[in-house]
């Protein structure tokens, strides 16, 4: 389970359903990935959170955003769609802006839609340079 209540939120909205639902209001990234790493379904927190308009992010495969050369990003996409790894992953994005923001990833497969379902929060910069010192 990647997060209770999670599955309400990638389901497609009822005809005529208005559409604010918790995806709306949260600062957590949650997208659909098909296995060609191409992003399906995004909610509204990419745009808030990274400045990205959720249609320009919609078919762009994940590799494209993270803050890392081409070889490290395809090998972090596919960690991310191995549906037999179930740790957490940490990696940034690279905000439109230029600038990047770390999260920490989580993910669960969906083997009758062939999708991975992922979940990422923001690690905020104190935590990040907490982390950095505690390191010897």
């Amino acid at each position: 389970m990647l997060f209770r209540g999670h599955e309400r939120l990638f389901r497609e909205p009822r005809p005529g359903a208005r559409r604010t639902a918790f995806g709306d209001e949260t600062r957590v990234l949650f997208a659909s990935i098909g296995l060609d790493g191409k992003m399906k379904f995004l909610n509204s927190a990419w745009a808030k959170v990274l400045g990205y308009d959720v249609e320009e992010l919609r078919n762009r495969p994940l590799c494209e955003l993270l803050a890392v050369r081409v070889p490290v990003a395809v090998a972090l996409v596919t960690r991310v769609l191995d549906a037999a790894e179930a740790d957490p992953v940490e990696f940034c994005l690279q905000c439109k802006d230029g600038t990047h923001k770390l999260f920490t990833w989580h993910r669960r497969f969906d083997p009758e839609t062939q999708r991975m379902y992922i979940a990422g929060e923001e690690i905020p910069e104190r935590r990040r340079a907490k982390r950095q010192r505690a390191m010897p």
